[in-house]
C-alpha cells in the first residue's frame, strides 16, 4: 500500500525500543536489506505516517459521500 518515493521500494511496519520507550516507525525495505546504497530515505514514525494516511482516507472518502450524494439529488445531471 505505500511506496517509498526515492526509490519505489515497499514500506514496513517496525519498532525499536529506546531509553524513553518503545518507538514504532515505518521504513524502506530497500534502505532496511540493502542499506544506503539501496535507498537515501529516511524511516517515518508510525504516528506520524498513520494520522496522514487517515486524513487522506477521510478526505476520499468525504469526496465519495459528496458525489454520491450529488448523483441521487440529479445535480449536474444533464435532463
Amino acid at each position: 500500500m505505500l511506496r517509498c518515493r526515492a526509490c519505489g521500494g515497499a514500506y514496513f511496519g517496525a519498532g525499536t525500543k529506546g531509553r524513553n520507550g518503545f518507538y514504532r516507525y515505518y521504513a524502506c525495505r530497500n534502505r532496511q536489506t540493502k542499506g544506503t546504497y539501496g535507498c537515501q530515505s529516511k524511516r517515518v514514525p508510525a504516528e506520524d505516517l498513520e494520522t496522514a494516511v487517515i486524513d487522506d482516507l477521510i478526505g476520499v472518502l468525504r469526496c465519495r459521500s459528496e458525489a454520491v450524494w450529488a448523483c441521487e439529488q440529479g445535480v449536474g445531471l444533464l435532463p
